[in-house]
């Protein structure tokens, strides 16, 4: 369903500058939003104009976050979400959304594909047809301590300012492709 929609994919365009980012976060591979965030605010970003929503492989039942967080539950079969959070995020006319992962998961997928924003970002390894502009990196960097298994991945502060400082370029639409 996901990839059927894909065929029909039309991107916005708009010469204006980024003022308002959403940003789209895988965090079963990439736990470290907050140094993310603070870069993007380096890099120009007001905070107050940042939004995120993050996806997680699996929640536990009585897990509380104070982010919104979803997970493959809340997709129903027919490739719709009805919690009020991911509705919310994908309906907002944000300037930029980033999407921050580098493994397909339909999901995440879905939530890009149905974002307003007028420009989306995002990495080579996802769907060329959703973003305008995407990055040929991973989104994780093997920690020294990681024992070969995924959930011990966490990204060096240097990838996170070139990946930052990037979307801050495509976000200024200095970097026409």
């Amino acid at each position: 369903n996901v990839k059927k929609r894909l065929a029909n994919v039309k991107h916005n365009s708009s010469n204006n500058y980024i003022k308002k980012v959403g940003l789209l976060i895988d965090e079963s591979y990439f736990n470290e939003k907050e140094k993310l965030i603070s870069e993007l605010i380096k890099n120009g970003i007001q905070s107050q104009n940042i939004e995120f929503l993050v996806f997680r492989d699996r929640i536990k039942k009585n897990e509380v976050f104070d982010y919104p967080v979803f997970s493959s539950k809340d997709m129903s079969w027919n490739g719709t979400f009805d919690k009020e959070q991911i509705t919310t995020f994908t309906n907002a006319n944000f300037d930029l959304l980033i999407s921050y992962y580098d493994i397909e998961k339909a999901p995440l997928l879905l939530v890009t594909l149905n974002s307003k924003a007028d420009f989306k970002v995002g990495f080579s390894s996802v769907d060329m047809r959703l973003n305008q502009f995407m990055i040929d990196t991973n989104a994780e960097t093997p920690s020294a301590s990681g024992n070969g298994r995924r959930s011990n991945f966490s990204i060096s502060g240097k990838l996170i300012s070139t990946t930052a400082f990037l979307f801050s370029v495509c976000a200024r639409r200095s970097l026409i492709i």
